[in-house]
C-alpha cells in the first residue's frame, strides 16, 4: 500500500495472532482513520459509522472541512496498481465517535 509522502505512511497494529486491529496514518498533526477501520475498532458496522459522523456533522460538534481529508491509496489488484482516494477522519471525530455518539446509543 503506497499513501502520499507528505501525509506519513500507514501504521498497522496487529493481535497476538497477527490479525490487522486498526489500520490509521499519522501525520505530524494528526491521526487519520478511513470509515472501515473506525468501525473495526469499535466493532460495529460502517453504516453504523457512517449515520454518527454525518449526525454529528449535522449537528455542528465538528466541522467538516477540518476534520476529514481524501487520502489517496495505490495497492495492487491482480497485477496491476489501482489508486482510489478514500476519505479519512481525525483523531477528533474518531474521539466523537467513541465518548460521544456510539457510547450514547449503544451501538
Amino acid at each position: 500500500m503506497y499513501i502520499n509522502q507528505d501525509l506519513g505512511r500507514p501504521e498497522i497494529y496487529h493481535d497476538s495472532n497477527g490479525n490487522v486491529d486498526v489500520q490509521l496514518l499519522m501525520t505530524s498533526d494528526n491521526i487519520w482513520m478511513a470509515q472501515k477501520a473506525i468501525a473495526e475498532l469499535f466493532g460495529t458496522a460502517v453504516s453504523t459509522v457512517d449515520y454518527h459522523i454525518k449526525e454529528i456533522y449535522k449537528s455542528g460538534e465538528l466541522n467538516e472541512t477540518s476534520t476529514i481529508r481524501k487520502i489517496r491509496i495505490v495497492r495492487m489488484e491482480g497485477r496491476r496498481e489501482v489508486a482510489r482516494w478514500r476519505q479519512s477522519y481525525d483523531l477528533d471525530t474518531v474521539s466523537e465517535l467513541k465518548f460521544g455518539a456510539l457510547d450514547r446509543t449503544g451501538e
